[in-house]
Protein backbone atom coordinates (compact mmCIF):
# COMPACT_ATOMS: atom_id res chain seq x y z
CA UNK A 1 0.00 0.00 0.00
CA UNK A 2 0.91 3.66 -0.10
CA UNK A 3 2.82 5.24 2.75
CA UNK A 4 0.99 7.33 5.33
CA UNK A 5 3.10 9.90 7.17
CA UNK A 6 2.13 10.81 10.73
CA UNK A 7 3.55 13.75 12.67
CA UNK A 8 4.75 13.47 16.28
CA UNK A 9 1.13 13.92 17.44
CA UNK A 10 -0.04 10.94 15.36
CA UNK A 11 -1.88 13.12 12.84
CA UNK A 12 -1.60 12.43 9.09
CA UNK A 13 0.59 14.89 7.16
CA UNK A 14 -1.11 15.88 3.91
CA UNK A 15 1.49 18.34 2.59
CA UNK A 16 4.65 16.27 2.29
CA UNK A 17 6.65 19.29 1.07
CA UNK A 18 6.70 20.53 4.70
CA UNK A 19 8.47 17.45 6.10
CA UNK A 20 11.66 19.01 7.42
CA UNK A 21 14.87 17.29 8.38
CA UNK A 22 14.72 18.46 12.01
CA UNK A 23 11.41 16.73 12.80
CA UNK A 24 10.55 13.08 13.33
CA UNK A 25 7.69 11.33 11.57
CA UNK A 26 6.17 7.87 11.51
CA UNK A 27 6.01 6.20 8.11
CA UNK A 28 3.17 3.65 8.04
CA UNK A 29 2.10 1.16 5.39
CA UNK A 30 -1.09 -0.91 5.45
CA UNK A 31 -0.53 -4.08 3.44
CA UNK A 32 -2.69 -6.98 2.37
CA UNK A 33 -2.27 -10.13 0.30
CA UNK A 34 -5.25 -11.73 -1.49
CA UNK A 35 -6.22 -15.18 -0.22
CA UNK A 36 -5.76 -16.51 -3.76
CA UNK A 37 -2.03 -15.57 -3.74
CA UNK A 38 0.25 -18.46 -2.74
CA UNK A 39 2.99 -17.37 -0.31
CA UNK A 40 5.98 -19.60 0.43
CA UNK A 41 8.89 -19.11 2.82
CA UNK A 42 11.44 -16.80 1.19
CA UNK A 43 8.93 -14.93 -1.01
CA UNK A 44 9.50 -11.18 -0.93
CA UNK A 45 7.65 -7.91 -1.34
CA UNK A 46 9.29 -4.57 -2.10
CA UNK A 47 8.38 -1.54 0.00
CA UNK A 48 8.96 1.84 -1.68
CA UNK A 49 10.35 4.56 0.61
CA UNK A 50 8.91 7.94 -0.46
CA UNK A 51 11.44 10.52 -1.70
CA UNK A 52 10.18 13.14 0.79
CA UNK A 53 11.48 11.19 3.82
CA UNK A 54 14.73 9.58 4.86
CA UNK A 55 15.51 6.80 7.28
CA UNK A 56 18.93 7.47 8.77
CA UNK A 57 19.70 3.94 9.95
CA UNK A 58 19.48 0.32 8.84
CA UNK A 59 16.27 -1.47 9.85
CA UNK A 60 15.68 -5.18 10.45
CA UNK A 61 12.40 -5.97 12.19
CA UNK A 62 9.99 -8.88 12.36
CA UNK A 63 6.41 -8.71 11.09
CA UNK A 64 4.27 -10.55 13.61
CA UNK A 65 0.60 -11.38 14.01
CA UNK A 66 -1.44 -10.63 17.14
CA UNK A 67 -0.33 -13.95 18.66
CA UNK A 68 3.35 -13.07 18.18
CA UNK A 69 3.92 -15.50 15.29
CA UNK A 70 6.57 -14.19 12.88
CA UNK A 71 5.10 -13.72 9.41
CA UNK A 72 8.20 -12.20 7.86
CA UNK A 73 11.08 -9.79 8.28
CA UNK A 74 11.36 -6.24 6.96
CA UNK A 75 14.89 -5.19 5.99
CA UNK A 76 16.02 -1.70 4.96
CA UNK A 77 19.54 -0.40 4.31
CA UNK A 78 20.22 3.26 5.12
CA UNK A 79 20.07 5.41 1.99
CA UNK A 80 18.13 2.90 -0.13
CA UNK A 81 14.93 3.81 -1.97
CA UNK A 82 13.26 0.51 -1.06
CA UNK A 83 13.04 -2.04 1.71
CA UNK A 84 12.15 -5.73 1.47
CA UNK A 85 9.73 -7.95 3.34
CA UNK A 86 10.83 -11.59 3.31
CA UNK A 87 7.93 -13.85 4.29
CA UNK A 88 7.98 -17.05 6.33
CA UNK A 89 5.79 -20.04 5.51
CA UNK A 90 3.30 -18.92 8.21
CA UNK A 91 1.32 -16.85 5.68
CA UNK A 92 0.74 -19.91 3.50
CA UNK A 93 -2.04 -21.19 5.77
CA UNK A 94 -3.68 -17.91 6.78
CA UNK A 95 -6.68 -16.12 5.26
CA UNK A 96 -7.48 -12.39 5.32
CA UNK A 97 -3.77 -11.59 5.31
CA UNK A 98 -3.20 -7.94 6.15
CA UNK A 99 -1.10 -5.86 8.48
CA UNK A 100 0.70 -2.64 9.22
CA UNK A 101 4.38 -1.81 8.84
CA UNK A 102 5.60 1.32 10.66
CA UNK A 103 9.01 2.94 11.09
CA UNK A 104 10.51 6.26 12.13
CA UNK A 105 11.70 8.72 9.48
CA UNK A 106 12.78 12.33 9.02
CA UNK A 107 11.70 14.77 6.37
CA UNK A 108 13.96 15.68 3.47
CA UNK A 109 13.18 19.41 3.31
CA UNK A 110 15.86 21.51 4.98
CA UNK A 111 14.49 23.33 8.02
CA UNK A 112 14.90 27.08 7.60
CA UNK A 113 16.46 29.03 10.42
CA UNK A 114 14.17 31.77 11.66
CA UNK A 115 11.09 30.22 10.07
CA UNK A 116 9.33 30.26 13.45
CA UNK A 117 8.66 33.29 15.60
CA UNK A 118 8.25 33.08 19.35
CA UNK A 119 6.79 35.86 21.48
CA UNK A 120 6.32 35.74 25.25
CA UNK A 121 4.79 37.95 27.89
CA UNK A 122 4.37 37.44 31.61
CA UNK A 123 2.39 38.76 34.53
CA UNK A 124 2.43 38.42 38.29
CA UNK A 125 -0.46 36.18 39.35
CA UNK A 126 0.16 36.42 43.08
CA UNK A 127 2.66 37.97 45.48
CA UNK A 128 3.85 37.15 48.96
CA UNK A 129 3.31 39.41 52.00
CA UNK A 130 6.58 41.18 51.21
CA UNK A 131 5.35 42.03 47.69
CA UNK A 132 7.71 39.63 45.93
CA UNK A 133 6.09 37.59 43.14
CA UNK A 134 5.30 34.00 44.12
CA UNK A 135 3.38 32.87 41.00
CA UNK A 136 4.05 34.10 37.48
CA UNK A 137 1.83 33.51 34.46
CA UNK A 138 3.41 33.24 31.03
CA UNK A 139 1.77 33.57 27.64
CA UNK A 140 3.90 32.12 24.83
CA UNK A 141 2.91 32.42 21.19
CA UNK A 142 4.63 30.28 18.58
CA UNK A 143 4.04 31.11 14.94
CA UNK A 144 5.58 28.25 12.96
CA UNK A 145 4.90 29.62 9.47
CA UNK A 146 3.67 26.81 7.22
CA UNK A 147 5.16 24.06 9.37
CA UNK A 148 2.46 22.27 11.34
CA UNK A 149 4.99 20.08 13.13
CA UNK A 150 6.31 22.57 15.70
CA UNK A 151 5.84 21.19 19.20
CA UNK A 152 6.45 23.27 22.31
CA UNK A 153 7.37 21.36 25.45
Amino acid sequence: GNAIVLDENGKPVTDTSTLNDKAGYQLTYHWSIPDSEVIKAGDTATVEIPTYVSIDHDVVMPLTDSAGQTLGTFTYTKGASTGTITFTDALGTLNSRAGTLSMNAKGNATATEGSAEIAKSGLVVSSGSDGAPTVLGWHITVTPGNNSTVVVT
